[in-house]
């Protein structure tokens, strides 16, 4: 009887798909299954343009009144915080 082997993920490990992948190429599985939201799919597939410009515009007002440059506006976009919250707004990778 084979066995089973339960894999879990960190949400949002700029790794984690890095990981995933080497993880499966070693189990080799013959079956794979999913925990998903069908609402979380739905939800992202129909605010996200919406949401992700909401954002862009909220950093261009940060950017203006802090006289922020475009260099330090694009590392906000990569950081934990802000870059953090924009991942939300993409599918998860697992």
């Amino acid at each position: 009887m084979p066995g089973l082997t339960l894999l879990g993920t960190v949400h949002r490990d700029p790794r984690g798909l890095t990981k995933l992948v080497e993880a499966l190429k070693r189990l080799t599985p013959t079956v794979i299954t999913l925990e998903f939201s069908i609402y979380g799919l739905k939800y992202r597939l129909k605010k996200k343009r919406a949401l992700n410009h909401r954002l862009l515009r909220g950093l261009h007002e940060i950017r203006r009144i802090d006289d922020l440059s475009i260099r330090k506006l694009k590392e906000l976009l990569q950081s934990t915080g802000i870059g953090g919250i924009r991942a939300l707004l993409d599918l998860p990778f697992e």
